[in-house]
């Protein structure tokens, strides 16, 4: 009688034992499915955002850097695009340099465009400003504009231009210093220049037309330049 008492207890044991067994089998194997699940929408999430179109400075070493900078001036733009053309559209990059003085557009003081090459993704876009000197003045800065492809050794072209400048302005130059998505046809800011005769302005570096402040600096400054590109289908 104790013996077949001692057999139930064993087999009552043994059955609690393999359907906890089974319970922590099935938590483990919903907890893999479902964090397996989980990481697939997340790396998925992850790589839409990393197809979006971006503008970004352009990545360089130190060396690099120091070396890019003693070509140009301080006033040089060194952007990384990456813009994929999906549905195989006539793309251009366009860039122009909008003036404006006390506060009123004038001409632009230099616009042209790139066409951007069918099954390139990713460009660097390279504007150098340089000053021309006259004995101790400035008296007209040249511009050269370069955009290159992701292949080695791709250079979609270079433009230049020259234009004459105001001289004895105090400048303030501030650019664009983080990566911000792009979209076709939509104007992006990627520098102001704002020069005044005392360099007492309020306002320098905007980067966003829709700030209040935005035209006030315009208003404020003798003579300010805004930096622009767009990519735009034809």
């Amino acid at each position: 009688m104790e013996v077949e008492e001692s057999n139930q207890k064993y087999r009552r044991t043994l059955l609690f034992l393999r359907v906890s067994l089974l319970i922590m089998l099935v938590i483990t194997l919903s907890l893999f499915i479902y964090g397996k699940v989980n990481l697939g929408n997340e790396k998925e999430k992850a790589n839409k955002l990393g197809e979006e179109p971006y503008i970004q400075p352009m990545e360089m070493t130190e060396r690099e850097y120091d070396i890019f900078r003693a070509a140009g001036t301080d006033n040089t733009l060194a952007y990384d695009i990456y813009f994929p053309n999906d549905a195989d559209l006539e793309l251009h990059l366009h860039y122009w340099i909008e003036h404006y003085q006390n506060g009123i557009q004038q001409d632009n003081l230099i616009e042209n465009s790139f066409i951007l090459v069918s099954g390139v993704n990713k460009y660097s876009f390279i504007l150098v400003e340089s000053p021309v000197y006259e004995k101790t003045e400035i008296v007209y800065n040249t511009y050269r504009a370069s955009l290159l492809g992701d292949r080695k050794g791709n250079q979609i072209g270079a433009i230049f231009s020259s234009v004459p400048r105001y001289p004895n302005n105090l400048s303030s130059f501030e650019d664009l210093s983080v990566r911000k998505s792009i979209k076709l046809n939509e104007e992006l800011i990627l520098a102001t220049k704002i020069e005044s005769v005392d360099g007492k302005v309020d306002f320098t570096g905007i980067l966003d037309e829709s700030d209040p402040n935005f035209q006030t600096m315009l208003d404020d400054a003798d003579h300010a330049y805004i930096y622009k590109i767009k990519i735009k289908s034809k």
